[in-house]
């Protein structure tokens, strides 16, 4: 499967990052739709659950990614959508690993690597 038409739901509160992010995916030929955090992405995928990937920042207001991941989790139209966690952190800690993510990248990324990695979920 090719990326046209593939969809990813990006969530990162720091717009720059966000904005640079869905650039760079779009130019990829990937769809994209981003949410500031984790309440944000709840909204627009309770709308439209049609995505192929998530793109999870862990540090955010009003959501952060552990408690989206979470909520994702209950939901049964939406917990089987993989999710890829971007973090500053170096180590994630334990909850996120046991919450079942897909992969984890260390911010700042290499993009190359970063698109790579989308890659493998999106082929």
């Amino acid at each position: 499967m090719s990326s046209v038409n593939m969809r990813i739901l990006l969530v990162e509160d720091d717009n720059d990052i966000r904005l640079a992010m869905t650039e760079l995916l779009l130019d990829t030929g990937y769809e994209v739709i981003g949410a500031a955090h984790g309440l944000e992405a709840l909204d627009i995928l309770a709308g439209d659950s049609r995505f192929d990937l998530i793109l999870l920042d862990l540090t955010m207001p009003f959501m952060d990614g552990i408690e989206f991941r979470n909520r994702q989790l209950k939901d049964e139209r939406i917990s089987e959508i993989p999710v890829i966690v971007m973090s500053a952190d170096g180590q994630v800690n334990e909850e996120m690993k046991r919450s079942g993510v897909s992969a984890y990248v260390k911010k700042p990324m290499d993009l190359t690597s970063f698109l790579a990695i989308v890659g493998r979920f999106l082929t």
